[in-house]
């Protein structure tokens, strides 16, 4: 299988005072493309600082993420902004939607942002919105949905551009177990469809066994790979 992902050495300290915090040490890693990995840990042990080195959202202290042979941890803000672009899609926990726009809107704004034009971008947008199973919410706002319709936005938001990698972090978070699996089986269907690489942070067990492998993230250490 071909690396998507190399992570080497990497560190991220904080100062706090005179203090050094660690949030995370050592870590080396390897991703590989159509994979799911899920990071698991409890809250501290490192794993959103973790993904959002990943993501190019924060630079390490020390180390290196290369992305499909690009060190991504060297770009400069306006680089990795137009990487993160072309490449990566984002599910949250907390949906990130505009609340004045509708599900349309909402989808078709990532796609304006990239200078897609408008015919083109409704047409694609109606259609993930349907993959998703929204197309009957296609005009409703974020407050006449529920959370789980919510996230089923997000994901096509996430999904319109057909990214590289996705990461999601802690997507099932504010949902109730039975909207849980139902959201994770949509994500898992839809980027294994478009052969994507995902990146699940999750401090659930239950959650982190839909991932092919699950690092397992103490301290701000690797402490196992299954």
């Amino acid at each position: 299988m071909d690396k998507i992902i190399k992570v080497r050495n990497l560190y991220k300290v904080y100062k706090m005072g005179e203090e050094l915090i660690y949030a995370l040490r050592n870590v080396n890693l390897d991703i590989y493309k159509n994979e799911t990995i899920s990071l698991l840990g409890t809250s501290g042990s490192g794993k959103s600082t973790l993904l959002n080195l990943l993501a190019g959202l924060e630079k390490p202290t020390k180390g290196k993420v290369e992305i499909g042979g690009i060190e991504v941890s060297s770009l400069n803000e306006k680089q990795i902004t137009k990487f993160r672009q072309k490449n990566i899609g984002f599910i949250f926990q907390s949906y990130n939607l505009i609340s004045s726009m509708t599900a349309l809107e909402n989808v078709e704004f990532s796609l304006m942002l990239k200078g897609v034009d408008k015919e083109t971008r409704i047409k694609r947008s109606i259609k993930i919105l349907n993959d998703v199973g929204l197309g009957k919410r296609l005009n409703h706002k974020p407050n006449e949905m529920s959370g789980g319709q919510q996230q089923r936005v997000s994901i096509a938001r996430a999904l319109i551009d057909n990214p590289k990698i996705v990461f999601a972090d802690e997507p099932t978070g504010n949902l109730d177990s039975k909207t849980s699996r139902e959201i994770l089986n949509l994500i898992m269907n839809l980027t294994k469809e478009h052969n994507q690489t995902m990146i699940l942070v999750t401090h659930d067990d239950e959650i982190a066994k839909y991932g092919h492998r699950t690092i397992y993230l103490k301290d701000g250490s690797i402490e196992n790979i299954e």
